[in-house]
């Protein structure tokens, strides 16, 4: 009994450069998955991340102290000396 052998030609058919059927040799695990994917639908604002979400917080009156609300402010820029 002989084992038939795929020729380089067959191996390399329907190959680009881009996709070489990775996706069709391996399925992501779930701890593969980038982590904001995992959490979709459980996370508020997924879909705009880098959304400014400190506002909320600091504009609320439960949970922020007032040192906190004095250093958030940066300091003004130093005016150029010419």
């Amino acid at each position: 009994m002989s084992i038939k052998r795929m020729t380089e030609k067959e191996l390399l058919d329907g190959l680009d450069a881009k996709g070489a059927h990775a996706d069709e040799v391996a399925k992501l695990l779930p701890q593969e998955l980038a982590p904001l994917v995992q959490l979709k639908g459980s996370v508020k604002r997924y879909d705009r991340p880098t959304d400014p979400v400190w506002d909320d917080v600091f504009n609320s009156d439960e949970g922020v102290s007032d040192d906190v609300m004095e250093e958030r402010e940066q300091p003004s820029p130093v005016p150029d000396k010419k």
